[in-house]
């Protein structure tokens, strides 16, 4: 179950009695703060709930799911759990509905296709029902083309706006009363080459815009639906995909490597210290490293990487052994920087380093690609944090001994 408890926003988590349902909730999405169902024994994620919530209980029985809302107009809300995992599901012709309607209009989600071992490619349909028993228009809003995505190390895939040689539309249609707005045009594809073996959960999220009373204005029906998939691997390519991992770490002893996403992963190492993670420091020490890409998939892949803006550095997750998340006090404005794009192709196996005096990526200009520097990472450690906030980087973080 590594998903409920990969966080980053202090979220609150309450077990059903028999401890078979775990509800999460007080985490910010794309969409609002939103709470999410689990169950324990299989880690698999039943459902997802757009809401505000403060405050949450199970009944004694595990009957009922109540949760106290910041909205004064709705202040508990409550579902029955087994109700609540079964709105999402799929319907028999691949199609999942919302389980609520706003203001007669109800959001769906046809799955098209799913990827295989022949073709790696996911195609979706966004659709709107029409529950009123008149006919209505409607107005949706829509990028056209091979879509962009977003996969992080536990595999949830989100959609990227925009997408590579695209372009937006809004189009208005008429909708028959009890009828369905369907178009080929409100397809996405995603393109999931270089993923590498597992089960997925992809978050879909668009809006339909529908008018109102007051003229020129539409009001947007939120579309949130999740659903997830399984993408095997070739018995053949397995031991390949070890042996390129395993070469990689003896070519470069002192890389500490993260997790496989996409077939790329991301390594860092101190420098110019020769000695593998973990390192002991010294406080008041300035601390630099090199970021290094890895392609640990069977294909060449292309990848990217943009610089973060100049006064604020490369960022760092550094936690506390005793479980603190432990921050940076920074002064926060906003300045306009135009940002830098790294980009590099890696065949199978290859190693490039992105920072550095030229870096081994290059940098994406109107004139073309060049080579160019790429920062260190840098930051300096303390034994209590700065009380005074700083301005620009190297940042000061606060760990105390043994930490």
């Amino acid at each position: 179950m590594k998903a409920p408890f990969r966080y980053y926003d202090s979220p609150t988590f309450v077990f059903s009695p028999e401890d078979r349902l775990l509800l999460r909730y007080g985490v910010h999405s794309k969409e609002g703060r939103e709470a999410s169902l689990w169950d324990t024994e299989t880690g698999e994620k039943l459902a997802s709930l757009p809401i505000d919530g403060t405050a949450a209980a199970v009944s004694p029985d595990g009957e009922w799911l109540a949760m106290g809302r910041s909205d004064p107009k709705q202040a508990i809300a409550l579902w029955n759990p087994t109700s609540l995992a079964k709105e999402q599901q799929v319907t028999e012709d691949h199609v999942y509905w919302h389980d609520r309607s706003t203001e007669q209009w109800t959001t769906g989600l046809r799955i098209i296709k799913r990827p295989n071992l022949d073709d790696p490619q996911l195609v979706i349909e966004y659709l709107l029902r029409n529950e009123a028993d008149s006919p209505r228009i409607a107005a949706l809003s829509f990028t056209s083309g091979m879509s962009r995505f977003l996969v992080d190390a536990q595999r949830n895939i989100k959609p990227w706006p925009g997408a590579e040689e695209s372009r937006s539309y809004l189009v208005e249609l008429n909708v028959a009363a009890g009828g369905t707005l369907t178009d080929p045009r409100f397809r996405q594809a995603f393109d999931l080459t270089g993923l590498e073996a597992g089960t997925y959960h992809f978050q879909a999220s668009s809006f339909f815009f529908v008018p109102t009373d007051e003229p020129s204005r539409r009001r947007g029906v939120p579309l949130h639906h999740e659903f997830s998939f399984t993408i095997k691997d070739h018995p053949a390519q397995k031991s390949e995909k070890e042996i390129l991992r395993t070469d990689s770490e003896k070519n470069h002893p002192t890389v500490q490597w993260g997790d496989q996403v996409a077939g790329l992963r991301v390594g860092l190492a101190w420098s110019p210290r020769e000695e593998t993670i973990p390192a002991i420091f010294e406080h008041g020490e300035l601390i630099t490293a090199d970021l290094f890409v890895q392609n640990v998939s069977d294909m060449e892949i292309d990848c990217s990487s943009t610089l973060p803006h100049s006064m604020d550095g490369w960022g760092f997750s550094i936690h506390h052994s005793e479980g603190r998340h432990i921050t940076r006090n920074q002064i926060f404005f906003t300045g306009f920087e135009p940002q830098r794009t790294f980009v590099a192709t890696l065949s199978p196996g290859e190693v490039k380093r992105l920072t550095g005096s030229p870096s081994q990526f290059q940098e994406k200009t109107e004139e073309g690609l060049v080579n160019a520097p790429v920062p260190q990472l840098q930051f300096v450690i303390a034994a209590e944090p700065p009380k005074t906030p700083e301005a620009r980087p190297p940042y000061t973080y606060g760990l105390p001994t043994d930490s």
